[in-house]
């Protein structure tokens, strides 16, 4: 890899209305995985990506007392696996404007993350972090702890991050 750092993100835009992702019984349907043309061609991304979800699934299925996992998931090569965000580095994060509760954009991935099995020492399973993601993306649920930003915005009032 280059030394320009290359994400890789994950567009789950999340209103079923826009961007088709279901609940089809207790599993998520059209889930999308979108490689950006920008990343080099790399088989071992498709491979992690795919470990990724698939721990992800146990471990949402597990953690929600056996309710919902991920039934399908879609891996488009190229268009949306981009380069780096200055301000994150190869950490993961949610794009996530809206309140607590509103559901977020994106779950950003980079290359790097997904392919250095160092860095799960650093942030744990992948498959853990990607549920972690999922419950920002999907439901709108803030970090449980944010020394940047320690206060958020839940129905019009002004709450600690807890």
């Amino acid at each position: 890899m280059d030394s320009r750092t290359v994400f890789v993100l994950l567009w789950m835009l999340l209103s079923s209305t826009s961007t088709g992702i279901k609940l089809d019984g207790n599993g998520y349907v059209d889930v999308v995985i979108a490689i950006s043309s920008k990343v080099p061609q790399d088989i071992r991304l498709i491979d992690k990506i795919k470990e990724m979800v698939t721990e992800g699934s146990f471990y949402l299925y597990d953690a929600l007392d056996e309710k919902v996992y991920f039934r399908e998931a879609t891996i488009l090569v190229p268009p949306q696996i981009d380069n780096a965000n200055p301000a994150y580095g190869v950490e993961p994060y949610t794009n996530q404007y809206g309140e607590c509760g509103a559901e977020g954009e994106y779950i950003h991935f980079t290359p790097e993350y997904l392919l250095n099995d160092t860095l799960i020492e650093l942030y744990g399973s992948r498959g853990r972090v990607f549920v972690h993601e999922w419950a920002h993306v999907r439901w709108g649920v803030y970090d449980e702890c944010n020394g940047e930003k320690p206060f958020y915005h839940s129905n019009g009032h002004i709450e600690a991050t807890r």
